[in-house]
């Protein structure tokens, strides 16, 4: 198996978990899934983003709403909010 394989692979093993355990996200947890979005490859390695760590249960609650009412966003330990940032 050479590296494009594992490449596709994995991509064809990509879940979407949307039920969560009561279990925190640790310091260090959520840094390596931050690291790990930052190495993300974007257009010309312009990275014209911005994460936004969602803590809180009121500001996830808001966030249900605001994302087509999907309420697992409430449930989740640890909620990450993408935005195009052109002006970066």
């Amino acid at each position: 198996m050479n590296a494009n394989d594992n490449i596709i692979e994995s991509l064809h093993a990509r879940v979407s978990i949307r039920a969560f355990t009561d279990e925190p996200i640790t310091a260090e947890e959520e840094r390596t899934i931050l690291e790990a979005a930052c190495q993300a490859p974007t257009a010309g390695n312009q990275q014209l983003y911005t994460i936004i760590v969602v803590r809180g249960e009121d500001k996830r609650k808001a966030l249900v709403e605001s994302c087509d009412h999907q309420p697992f966003i409430a449930r989740a330990p640890l909620v990450l909010v993408f935005c195009a940032d052109v002006r970066r």
